[in-house]
């Protein structure tokens, strides 16, 4: 399992421990969008419109749920 996300999920992380586990997570998350977004230029190039279509239904669904909330600053 990676690092950042091999924290049991009853265990709570507190000041600079949370921060770096973010921080990784976050990090992992920005190396597999530039992932996707290679993707999907190469499914653009290839004429996969029903791909794209699938993968734009997939990533409409994941920036509803990205989003930050109203507790969070």
């Amino acid at each position: 399992m990676i690092g950042a996300l091999s924290a049991s999920p009853g265990s709570l992380l507190q000041g600079e421990g949370m921060t770096d586990n973010r921080t990784q997570v976050f990090d992992i998350a920005i190396k597999h969008a530039h992932t996707i977004e290679a993707c999907v230029e190469r499914l653009t190039v290839m004429s996969a419109d029903h791909e794209l279509k699938l993968v734009a239904q997939r990533l409409s669904r994941l920036a509803i749920r990205a989003v930050p909330s109203a507790k969070q600053s």
